[in-house]
């Protein structure tokens, strides 16, 4: 292993990932993990928190430090699973690879949520406690505040494409394949997710119908 990194990966990441990838997973394929576990998480625990709207029980202090407080292992649990299901359908297309490798992968193509909180910090400032309600993205709000609204989501989008872009990339190099079995093995990945949470899905429907049928 490296005795240190070459370049700072909070930075390096965004332009170079498949060189930076490497020079972690020589270095420590766990580097800052909880970190990058932290700043997925809090993102997540919110979008969570406007699903169920949680604005209407509590305040937006109480719903921030939920959502602080549950980050890192909602995270963790995210970054974990995505990486299995990574893993698994890696191994189908011949992909090599390690799983530790690949949860690296995973965690530090998501570098770009560091901006992410940043624009929900704006959110927060500006809407309040409004950003963790369910309804919160399709509610009228007056034209200065909506081309706002409009400028973050834009922001968000551009974020997310790069996001998947560093993925793919850091992937192939931690895989050894091209970015085009990367992005397929990615595409496998989601599959697999979607099937597994349909049929959880499912089954809890029949549990709860057999429940209340008795």
């Amino acid at each position: 292993m490296n005795q240190k990194l070459e370049e700072n990966p909070w930075w390096s990441m965004w332009v170079k990932p498949k060189e930076t990838i490497r020079n972690l997973i020589n270095y420590n394929p766990s580097y800052c993990f909880i970190w990058l576990c932290l700043l997925y998480g809090f993102i997540e625990t919110v979008y969570i928190s406007q699903g169920v709207s949680l604005g209407g029980y509590l305040p937006m202090w109480a719903s921030v430090l939920i959502s602080i407080a549950l980050a890192i292992p909602v995270g963790a649990i995210s970054f974990s699973l995505t990486s299995l299901f990574v893993y698994w359908t890696g191994k189908l297309i011949k992909c090599s690879g390690t799983y530790k490798d690949i949860r690296a992968s995973v965690a530090w193509s998501n570098v770009t949520t560091m901006i992410s909180i940043i624009l929900l910090a704006a959110l927060l400032i500006i809407f309040g406690n409004e950003v963790f309600f369910r309804n919160f993205y399709q509610t009228s709000f007056p034209s200065a505040k909506a081309m706002f609204l409009i400028f973050i989501l834009l922001a968000e989008t551009t974020l997310s494409i790069w996001r998947l872009v560093i993925f793919i990339k850091s992937l192939a190099e931690v895989q050894g394949c091209s970015g085009w079995m990367a992005l397929l093995n990615v595409i496998l990945a989601s599959v697999l997710a979607f099937i597994l949470y349909y049929l959880i899905t499912l089954c809890l429907s029949f549990v709860s119908k057999a429940s209340f049928m008795q």
